[in-house]
């Protein structure tokens, strides 16, 4: 996500992936001339310091971070989102059907990808991020309606929204 900064201010630097940013911060606490992306807060954490801000290719970028758990029952909190994933038939209008589902109900797609399933030749499957919880009613008859549409239908949760960051807007 800053290739272009690094490729203009560090053409000749040797790049090396790293498990976290936290483990880059480390080993450049530890490794003479050697710099690190990460965090503003790894800085003081990791007494490293800080020696460009903000150098994003693109200002909008920003990293999701999921938990994975046996369970995916999370209280809810009026404030939520709830990702999805399903495979259409490929026939026409068949996402359009999905779509109506969601805006009969009033539901906001905040968030829609679609990936080659694997499974066979344009067969995809969408990832699709809506505003409320699984267990709000609204959202109930929207994914009901939503999974009579698909060939393959599974909720992957509900999670309260993340809170803005400073200088960023909520998402």
């Amino acid at each position: 996500q800053c290739r272009r900064w690094i490729e203009r201010y560090l053409p000749h630097a040797q790049l090396h992936e790293m498990p976290s940013t936290a483990d880059a911060a480390k080993r450049v606490a530890t490794e003479r001339g050697s710099a690190a992306i990460a965090s503003r807060q790894a800085g003081p954490e990791y007494k490293v310091p800080i020696l460009a801000e903000h150098i994003e290719d693109h200002s909008d970028n920003f990293t999701r971070f999921v938990v994975v758990a046996k369970s995916s029952r999370t209280e809810r909190t009026g404030d939520d989102k709830t990702s999805l994933i399903f495979s259409i038939p490929d026939e026409p209008g068949a996402l359009q059907a999905v779509v109506n589902a969601f805006a009969r109900n009033r539901i906001n797609m905040t968030k829609i990808l679609s990936r080659p399933s694997r499974r066979r030749v344009f067969d995809y499957s969408f990832f699709v991020d809506i505003d409320g919880h699984q267990n709000d009613l609204k959202v109930q008859d929207s994914l009901r309606e939503v999974q009579k549409h698909t060939s393959s239908f599974r909720i992957l949760g509900s999670y309260p929204r993340a809170r803005s960051t400073p200088g960023r807007p909520s998402r």
